[in-house]
């Protein structure tokens, strides 16, 4: 695995850097919250497994729509090209 930062300012040589988790609008966190619901919900009711699946198949729906539109990056050296000299 590769990690690549990009800051939008100067950083200084030994300076702490810090990268903050806590972006609760986050497709993945949104989307662990409500498989977590369906799951006390099912435990909590009495509700059908037909009625239970129907509502995981539109929750994976929902999860794949997210997934898609979250943007990818590809690696700069993808589009690094080569200069002759």
């Amino acid at each position: 695995p590769r990690l690549c930062l990009f800051a939008n300012r100067d950083i200084k040589a030994g300076e702490e850097l810090r990268y903050d988790y806590g972006e609760a609008n986050l497709p993945w966190r949104q989307i662990h919250l409500m498989i977590i619901h369906l799951m006390i919900t099912h435990l909590m009711s009495t509700r059908t497994v037909r009625r239970t699946m129907k509502k995981l198949l539109i929750l994976k729906q929902r999860v794949k729509k997210k997934l898609m539109m979250i943007p990818t990056l590809h690696p700069l050296w993808k589009f690094h090209v080569k200069v002759k000299s």
